[in-house]
């Protein structure tokens, strides 16, 4: 008796659908190991361009601010020769008025 249910518990263990329930489960796990391996594909390429954007913006604005104190300084120095311009001729309108008197 206890051959019979030694092969008996045998047979159940390696019957068609056990087989075949195990090869499904093998295949589940390679679907989502798969799947899992190009979402995370997809999550960091997604991610570096994401980061590649902030950076472009950064230079950007870094190169914004360049060229604006750039012509910021340009102009200060435009007006203080427009400035200097004017004040000579002043003080030369002044002293042509006192060799006057």
């Amino acid at each position: 008796m206890d051959k019979d249910t030694s092969s008996k518990s045998r047979n159940v263990c390696c019957s068609p659908e056990s087989v075949e329930s195990f090869g499904r489960r093998v295949v589940d796990m390679l679907q989502a190991y798969t799947r899992g391996m190009f979402g995370r594909r997809k999550f960091y390429a997604v991610h570096k361009e994401a980061r590649t954007v902030i950076i472009q913006a950064a230079v950007r604005a870094w190169i914004a601010r360049q060229r604006y104190e750039k012509t910021m300084r340009g102009i200060v120095k435009l007006q203080g020769h427009v400035r200097r311009k004017a004040a000579k001729k002043e003080l030369k309108r002044l002293k042509v008025g006192t060799t006057e008197l």
